[in-house]
C-alpha cells in the first residue's frame, strides 16, 4: 500500500506541470578577452536549497565566493582570472550553474532542477578576422530604409582603410535600384564599426528586396545579403472553410494574411452564407502575420448543397472581399488524429520510470530478505 501511494505521488508530480525552476540573473554575459581578474555577480532563485558550479572550457580560471552553499536564494560571485596568450583563438565559455540541492545520504529519483548562465569571452585569431553582418529592416511604403552593416574584427590586427558598399535589388527583377557607398573606417583589433546606409524607398512598388554589401579591405573582398520587404495597407484573404456538416453549428475559418509592416487591429469578417450572416470576433494581426479568424455557421436547418460564400473583411477603414463556393454535405466529420505532442512524451516518460522504481523496490526487498 506504501508503494502504491509513492507511485501515484510520482506520477502526480511529474504529470502536473511545475510551478517553478531555479533562475540565475544575469542570464547571459559576454566578456571582452583581457589578461586581467573580472568579478561577476551572480543571483539564483526559485528553489529552497540550490548548490554552484562552474563549467565549460574556462572552468579552469573561475573561481565560485559563494556564502551560503546549499541553502535559498542568494547572491554569490564567479572570479574569472584570465592567462595571457589564451589558445586556441575564438569563441570560448564559461557556464555558471545553479541546480537543486539534495541532502547527504538521500535517495534521489528523476531529474534535478538546474539552469546555467553563460559567459562568453572571445579570444582574439592572429592578423585579422572579419564577421560582417548587414541588417535591413522591412518598411511601408515610401518610408525610408536605413541599414546597419556592422563589421567586428575578431582578429589582433587594425584594419587600416576599409570600403563598403550597398546595392539595393529588386528582389522580383533581380534589377539593381540604387548603389549606396560609405566612406573608408578603419577598424582595431578586438573592435567593431557600424555602418549606416539609408536608402530613400519613395516610389518604389510593395514586395521583395534585397541589399547586397561588398566589403572591400586591403586585397580582399567579403559580401553580405539581407533581405527585406516594402509593405502595403492590405490583408489578403488567403484561404477559407469550404465544408461543413449539415444539421450541425460549424467553426468556419478565414485565413488572411497582412503585407504591412504595422500592426492591424479590430479585423474581423463578416460572412454570408444562404442569406445568413454572422461576424467573427475581433483579432489583431502583426506586421506581415498570416491569422485566422474563427466565427461560426448555424446549419442545424441547411439542405446538404453548395452554397455561395460571401465574405467581408474589415481592417481599419478598410476592406477585402471574396466570393466562393461552401459544402455542406451530411457524412460524419472524424476527428483528426492527434498528434503524438509533449502529453503523450510526458506520460511515456512517468510510466518508465514508474518501472525503473518498482525494479528498484522489488531488488531492495529482495536484498534485505
Amino acid at each position: 500500500m506504501r508503494l502504491l501511494s509513492i507511485i501515484l505521488g510520482f506520477l502526480l508530480f511529474l504529470l502536473v506541470p511545475s510551478v517553478s525552476a531555479v533562475g540565475i540573473t544575469p542570464a547571459k554575459i559576454i566578456l571582452e578577452y583581457r589578461p586581467i581578474e573580472y568579478s561577476l555577480d551572480f543571483t539564483i532563485m526559485n528553489a529552497e536549497a540550490i548548490d554552484t558550479y562552474v563549467a565549460g572550457d574556462l572552468a579552469q580560471y573561475a573561481e565560485i565566493i559563494d556564502p551560503a552553499p546549499g541553502t535559498g536564494p542568494r547572491q554569490f560571485r564567479v572570479i574569472l582570472r584570465l592567462p595571457p596568450d589564451l589558445e586556441p583563438p575564438g569563441k570560448r565559455v564559461l557556464f555558471v550553474g545553479a541546480i537543486e540541492h539534495v541532502p547527504e545520504g538521500a535517495a534521489t529519483v528523476g531529474a534535478r532542477a538546474a539552469i546555467q548562465a553563460p559567459v562568453y569571452v572571445f579570444v582574439p585569431y592572429p592578423g585579422i578576422y572579419l564577421e560582417p553582418e548587414l541588417i535591413a529592416p522591412s518598411v511601408n511604403e515610401n518610408e525610408p530604409v536605413n541599414m546597419t552593416l556592422t563589421i567586428v574584427n575578431r582578429g589582433r590586427d587594425p584594419v587600416s582603410a576599409l570600403s563598403a558598399q550597398v546595392l539595393v535589388i529588386d528582389d522580383v527583377t533581380n534589377k539593381t535600384l540604387a548603389t549606396l557607398t560609405a566612406e573608408p573606417v578603419r577598424i582595431e583589433g578586438d573592435r567593431s564599426k557600424d555602418i549606416r546606409f539609408d536608402w530613400e524607398s519613395r516610389g518604389s512598388r510593395p514586395g521583395p528586396y534585397r541589399a547586397k554589401a561588398v566589403i572591400r579591405y586591403d586585397d580582399q573582398i567579403m559580401e553580405r545579403e539581407a533581405g527585406f520587404r516594402i509593405g502595403t495597407q492590405i490583408v489578403r484573404i488567403i484561404n477559407f472553410t469550404q465544408e461543413v456538416l449539415a444539421g450541425s453549428i460549424n467553426p468556419f475559418e478565414v485565413t488572411v494574411k497582412s503585407e504591412w509592416n504595422s500592426p492591424f487591429s479590430s479585423v474581423y469578417a463578416d460572412v454570408t452564407i444562404n442569406d445568413q450572416t454572422f461576424k467573427t470576433p475581433y483579432v489583431t494581426l502583426d506586421p506581415w502575420q498570416l491569422g485566422t479568424l474563427v466565427g461560426y455557421w448555424d446549419a442545424t436547418s441547411v439542405a446538404p448543397g453548395t452554397y455561395d460564400a460571401d465574405i467581408i473583411l474589415h481592417y481599419g477603414d478598410l476592406t477585402a472581399r471574396v466570393n466562393g463556393p461552401v459544402r455542406v454535405v451530411t457524412r460524419t466529420v472524424g476527428e483528426s488524429p492527434q498528434s503524438f505532442g509533449s502529453g503523450w512524451i510526458r506520460t511515456a516518460f512517468a510510466l518508465l520510470i514508474v518501472v525503473i522504481a518498482l525494479i528498484f523496490f522489488i531488488r531492495r526487498r529482495k536484498r534485505e530478505a
